[in-house]
Formats: structure tokens, sequence, C-alpha cells
């Protein structure tokens, strides 16, 4: 077997304490090496355990002393505290952007995130309504590109689709090279009235153009640059989307209403 570096061992300890114990929960030796077992296929002699409370003490995780009650040690720093998990799966849970599918997913991460029977209480306190959930999974990949292409500083394509009350919903078409039929420089993207819009700039027009996300199709990544933005006033310091997406956010609102949001009923 490979030999493990301390450095994974350490981590791996630390990691355990973190994930199996609480002021209220204490882990013992026997239980630490089991976990240790399972995860690197290791076990640690006492010594190296009382090293690495250690040198968690140094570099400022409050660690307790052994327990001889409870028979072990416990980590009484946490990423977040419960009441602090419960306001961030509340929030997960009553975004209408959130598909249920992908609310589900991130309750489950998000309940690992502290002591792991602390999470599985508090998510086991959450109530999923998925009335008004976006339907539309595929907007995650649109978040994932469109991510990547400003990360790379790169331009996109793709296809627009907007609703129509009267007719339903309608794309632009792919251009003659079969690339979609807008050319973007993606500059950032933002949230607001539960929508992700997309925040950028056409070659041809010196002006902030917003698209929402989840009406974007056939996303491409060019390899293509994106051109110099200095042009735009106060750029450098930052966009204030509020101040300038007020006319698409009220038409999309507009069409929530007249459409009846996202099952698509009309009011």
């Amino acid at each position: 077997m490979e030999k493990v570096s301390n450095n994974i061992k350490f981590c791996a300890f630390i990691n355990i304490l973190r994930t199996y114990s609480s002021e209220d929960v204490s882990i013992s030796i026997k239980e630490i090496n089991y976990h240790m077992k399972k995860k690197l296929g290791i076990t640690l002699d006492r010594r190296t355990m009382y090293a690495y409370i250690k040198d968690m003490r140094n570099i400022g995780l409050e660690v307790s002393d052994y327990d001889k009650e409870k028979e072990g040690y416990f980590l009484k720093d946490f990423f977040f505290k419960e009441y602090e998990l419960k306001l961030l799966m509340d929030s997960v849970k009553a975004s209408k952007f959130i598909t249920k599918k992908k609310t589900e997913e991130l309750l489950e991460k998000i309940s690992t995130l502290n002591f792991i029977f602390r999470g599985r209480i508090v998510e086991s306190n959450v109530f999923i309504d998925d009335t008004g959930k976006n339907i539309n999974e595929k907007i995650y990949d649109n978040l994932n590109l469109i991510n990547e292409a400003i990360t790379q500083n790169k331009k996109i394509t793709f296809n627009y689709c907007q609703n129509d009350c009267n007719q339903g919903i309608g794309c632009n078409e792919k251009d003659d090279n079969g690339k979609g039929h807008l050319k973007v420089n993606p500059i950032s993207m933002v949230n607001n009235h539960e929508n992700y819009y997309l925040v950028s700039i056409q070659d041809n027009l010196e002006e902030i153009t917003y698209y929402r996300i989840e009406n974007m199709k056939s996303i491409e990544i060019l390899e293509e640059k994106i051109k110099d933005l200095s042009f735009i006033e106060n750029f450098s310091y930052g966009l204030n989307a509020s101040d300038n997406m007020e006319t698409i956010i009220a038409q999309d609102l507009k069409e929530y209403v007249e459409i009846g949001g996202n099952d698509g009923t009309k009011y």
C-alpha cells in the first residue's frame, strides 16, 4: 500500500473530529481509528493523536481535553452554528430560481457542513414546497458555461428565447455557421427578483445588455477573447445592476403574471 503523507493524515483527523464530534458527542480513539481505517486504510497511535490535537490548538481550533466520562475528544469549532445552517437551508428552499431536485441536492450538501448528526436533525426539519419552483434543470449548465467563459475571458454565442403571451416561447435561430444568433462579451451574472441575468456587451454596441439566463439556449464558449471594456464608464468600479435592469425585470415580471409563472397557466 502506498504510504500516506502526514499532512493527509492530519487533515483526515481534523475532518473526522469536525464531522463526528460536538460538545454533546465525544469521539473515542477507537472510533477515530475506525474512520481513519475507512478513509485511508491506516490507524493512528495515541502519541500521534496527542500531537495532532496539539497542532490543531496551535492553529486556533478548540479541541477538548480527553473526557473520561464520555471517553473521547470533541471539536468545539464548527463552520456554522445550527441556526446559521437553518438560515442557509431556508434560503435555498425559498428560492424560486432553484429547482426541487437541485434544492434537495443542496440541502444534503449543506447538512454535511457541520457535525453530521446535527446537520441531519436540521435537514429533517426542512420541508420542501415545490410550488413556484423553477423546472428548468438546464439552467445550471448555463451558469457553469457562463462562469467558465468569464473566468477564461472569452466571448460566448447563444440563442435567446422570450415568452410571448399569445404565441408561447420563441427562440432566435442559429446563424449560417450553426452558432448561436447572439455573440456577446460576458461580464458578470446577477441575481435580481429571483432570476439570474447575464450582464454583457455586444461587439457592435457600447452599452450594457442583460439576458435572463434560463432563457438562453445552446451556449457556446468561443476562442475569441473578450474585448477591452475600459470604455464603459465606471466599469472598473463595478456595475450597479439594480440601476440598469429596471426595464428588463419589469418585462419579466409582467410575463410571469400574464403567463402564470413556471407552470404556464394563465391568470
